[in-house]
């Protein structure tokens, strides 16, 4: 009786030992399981992936980059490189257009939020980049994506219009009125 009775508890308690290691073994094996998935830390939309599913992935001194990730592809900024001959023109506020190869046949509207100090020098060309907020609600723009805008620096309404070449235009007859200024040369023959 007693022999079997301490074999019996010495039993129970071997087993309470072997649940506990099991439960030890298993918090172990759940905390790895739960450090293999990798999750962002935001939302938003994967523009690239640097590993494939199945990979492994040590941590390690060297940043990894293993996804490029957009927070919001709602709003976009568009990057524009301006001529140094037409950045004095170009500031913070100005209404801007612009196109993309994909849809040639739309012109999306942008405002310029600020534009850099720092030039670039591309093949002895200087520009500046000019910062364009972009309204991209329906997602038919892409990261990426090459656009040629058109920055408005000045409008004015009710203005007539003339081209250049109209105001160089001198008349084969007109060489004896052309001493009388530029009247003369744009009315060669005075009204009666």
């Amino acid at each position: 009786g007693r022999a079997t009775l301490a074999r019996a508890e010495a039993a129970v308690l071997s087993a309470a030992a072997n649940v506990d290691s099991a439960q030890a073994t298993l918090s172990t094996d759940s905390t790895n399981l739960a450090r293999a998935s990798i999750r962002s830390p935001i939302d938003g939309v994967v523009l690239s992936r640097s590993v494939d599913p199945g990979n492994a992935v040590a941590a390690s001194l060297q940043a990894v980059t293993l996804f490029a990730l957009a927070e919001d592809l709602h709003h976009l900024r568009l990057l524009v490189n301006v001529d140094e001959a037409d950045v004095g023109a170009v500031q913070a506020g100005q209404q801007a257009g612009f196109t993309v190869s994909a849809y040639a046949d739309r012109s999306y509207p942008a405002t310029v939020t600020r534009v850099s100090y720092g030039s670039t020098i591309t093949e002895n060309v200087v520009t500046y980049v000019a910062y364009l907020d972009v309204d991209n609600a329906d997602l038919s723009l892409r990261p990426g994506m090459t656009a040629t805008a058109v920055i408005r620096a000045a409008q004015h309404d009710n203005v007539l219009l003339i081209p250049n070449s109209a105001l160089r235009f001198t008349p084969g007859d007109a060489g004896a009125a052309a001493s009388g200024g530029l009247v003369s040369r744009l009315m060669p023959r005075l009204p009666a």
